[in-house]
C-alpha cells in the first residue's frame, strides 16, 4: 500500500512537471490590437494651409508622428498642403495643433517720422515744440534747434520684413541756400509678443541712406532691435549726417490695426 502510495505521489508530479512544460512551450498569445500601436490601422489625410508656410508647420507637426511605426508626412508648397500618414488620434492632435498656429498675422502700422536735430540755434518747427519727446530730447541730446524731415505711415504684417522709400529735404531756403533733397530706405520686421495684458513688438530696424537715388549708392545709418508697445512713440535712433553738428533722429509709433 505504501509503495502505490509512492508511486502515485511520483505519478502525479511527473504529470505537473509535463504541464508546465508544455505552457512554456507555447507561444506567447498575441498582443491585443487596439493596445499595440504598430497593428492599428493607419489613416492618410490631406491638410490644406492657411497662413503658416509649409515648412513652419512641419516643423511644429513633426515630434508628434509615430515614426516607429510608418507615419509619414509630405509637404507641398506651391498648394500649401501637408500629406499625413498616422494614426487617427495622431491626426486630430495635429490638426489641433496647426488650428493654433495657422491663422491671420496681424495687420501692423508704424507712424514713422524723420527729424534733424542740430546744435546750432535755428527755428523749429511749431509742431515739434508742442512735443513732449522732443522736449525730452532737447534736455537730453543739448539739440537747440529740430526741423521735420520727412514722415510717413508704413503698413505691414506680423514676422513680415517690409521696406519703404521715405524723402525729404534737409535745411531752411536762404537767399544763397536752396534745401538739400535726402533719399531714405527704411526697412522693418516685426514680431507680436504678448506679454501679460501688454501686447510687445520686437521690431528689427534697418535706416539707408541712398546718396544719389539710385539705391546702389547707400550708407547705413542705423541698425538696431527694439522692444516697443503697442501705440507707443520711440525714439529708434540717432545717427550723424555728414560729419557735421547735425544728426537724425528716427522716431516710431506702433499701432496693431484691429
Amino acid at each position: 500500500m505504501k509503495k502505490m502510495t509512492i508511486f502515485s505521489v511520483c505519478m502525479v508530479l511527473l504529470g505537473l512537471f509535463c504541464a508546465q512544460g508544455v505552457t512554456a512551450q507555447q507561444p506567447p498569445e498575441k498582443a491585443d490590437k487596439a493596445s499595440d500601436p504598430q497593428a492599428r490601422e493607419m489613416t492618410v489625410e490631406v491638410i490644406k494651409l492657411k497662413y503658416i508656410s509649409t515648412i513652419d508647420a512641419m516643423t511644429l507637426v513633426q515630434p508628434y508622428l509615430n515614426r516607429g511605426y510608418g507615419a509619414t508626412i509630405a509637404p507641398n508648397v506651391q498648394l500649401k498642403m501637408l500629406t499625413v500618414r498616422d494614426m487617427p488620434e495622431t491626426i486630430r492632435k495635429i490638426k489641433e495643433i496647426l488650428a493654433v498656429y495657422d491663422v491671420k498675422p496681424l495687420d501692423l502700422q508704424f507712424s514713422v517720422e524723420l527729424i534733424k536735430g542740430s546744435m546750432e540755434p535755428g527755428k523749429t518747427d511749431p509742431d515739434l515744440k508742442a512735443d513732449s519727446l522732443i522736449r525730452e530730447l532737447q534736455k537730453v541730446l543739448s539739440y537747440k534747434s529740430f526741423e521735420n524731415i520727412g514722415s510717413s505711415v508704413v503698413r505691414v504684417q506680423d514676422n513680415s520684413r517690409t521696406e519703404q522709400r521715405i524723402g525729404g529735404l534737409m535745411g531752411e531756403k536762404k537767399e544763397n541756400f536752396d534745401p538739400i533733397p535726402i533719399q531714405l530706405i527704411l526697412s522693418l520686421q516685426p514680431s507680436y509678443v504678448k506679454d501679460g495684458k501688454d501686447e510687445l513688438f520686437q521690431v528689427d530696424v534697418d535706416l539707408r541712406w541712398d546718396k544719389f537715388a539710385s539705391g546702389k549708392d547707400t550708407v547705413r545709418l542705423l541698425h538696431t532691435t527694439l522692444s516697443m508697445k503697442n501705440g507707443e512713440k520711440t525714439v529708434v535712433g540717432v545717427s550723424k549726417l555728414n560729419g557735421d553738428d547735425s544728426s537724425l533722429i528716427l522716431i516710431l509709433t506702433a499701432r496693431i490695426i484691429r
